[in-house]
């Protein structure tokens, strides 16, 4: 396995940039890298590739221990990848995390010693030759116990579904990320986290990327009702949050938000009438709570600021 392949599993600042190798070598961002990285583990010595758009000519050779391929990764093998990250209470010590990796490190040299670990800004990472995810679950359990010694019981840890495609550690990485960013607020004392554990958060969290990459995406009507519980300390959007939580049972919504049912029909009438939110289309319905749970998360993050007035969207209520 070359060394530039372990990569993407390093993000940038970190004890190895996100676009380069241990070795501190560059690595070229294009579609063409992964038959590279099979036709060198392939190879029985060093491989030349010729210039291609912004990459220059190089070479490349896999490094080998005996007749397996670096870190015991033979084509076609399942891995996958354990990422450990301390509790989402602000940026993590990068004492803390040199403490993890170390320990982390010791755990693997007694019980997985084909793993290899890196620690990066955020998180360590334990790469598992030859597991399948529940044998990787099993491994995190055991291993996150000591890895809350450095980070504390707030500490959690995210499994990868198993691959087996060497030039996907990108992915790899990315699905680890996706998960650790889904379980931030879940509490102290959880065991390890799947895709399929969280997937659904995974998935708000994509959408509400999507939101901050595009502002113009978000309904304006939304976007007014937010703007008028922040200026005027009103609380419409948790109103239509349990409301459409609820599928429109307002017997349901109304005990959640401690309402009368007859008060609660009076907010919904008033966020139609103000806002001129459309809540009878479903299409609209399913829009807005996804701008809405992104903007007032169910899971004990920080609400997010609300989005200034767009250009020529419709205009808030004036008073």
């Amino acid at each position: 396995m070359t060394a530039d392949e372990i990569a993407p599993l390093a993000a940038p600042g970190a004890r190895g940039d996100g676009r380069r190798g241990i070795l501190h070598r560059r690595v070229p961002d294009v579609p063409e890298q992964r038959r590279q990285y099979r036709q060198v583990l392939a190879a029985d010595g060093a491989v030349r590739f010729p210039a291609m758009a912004e990459e220059l000519p190089r070479s490349a050779v896999a490094l080998h221990a005996g007749a397996l391929p670096l870190l015991g990764l033979r084509p076609g093998t399942e891995f996958c990848l354990a990422a450990f990250a301390p509790a989402a209470t602000g940026g993590a010590d990068p004492a803390l995390l040199t403490q993890a990796e170390w320990v982390l490190a010791r755990h693997c040299g007694a019980h997985r010693a084909a793993a290899t670990v890196a620690a990066t800004a955020d998180a360590v990472y334990v790469l598992l030759p030859a597991t399948g995810q529940a044998a990787g679950r099993r491994f995190a359990d055991g291993a996150l116990a000591s890895a809350r010694r450095s980070l504390g019981e707030g500490a959690r840890v995210a499994v990868s579904r198993p691959y087996t495609d060497l030039g996907r550690s990108a992915a790899l990485r990315r699905e680890a990320d996706g998960i650790l960013r889904a379980t931030a607020h879940g509490g102290a004392g959880r065991p390890a986290a799947t895709t399929s554990d969280v997937r659904h958060r995974i998935l708000l969290d994509r959408l509400g990327d999507e939101f901050e990459r595009d502002a113009w995406l978000r309904l304006p009507e939304v976007g007014a009702l937010l703007g008028h519980d922040h200026a005027q300390g009103t609380d419409y959007a948790n109103t239509a949050i349990a409301w459409l939580d609820a599928t429109g049972d307002i017997a349901s919504a109304a005990t959640r938000l401690k309402l009368h049912p007859n008060t609660l029909r009076h907010r919904l009438r008033r966020i139609r009438e103000l806002f001129h939110l459309d809540l009878d289309d479903p299409d609209v319905r399913l829009a807005a709570w996804l701008e809405l749970r992104h903007a007032v998360p169910a899971d004990g993050s920080p609400r997010r600021p609300a989005p200034a007035p767009a250009p020529h969207g419709r205009p808030g209520p004036s008073w």
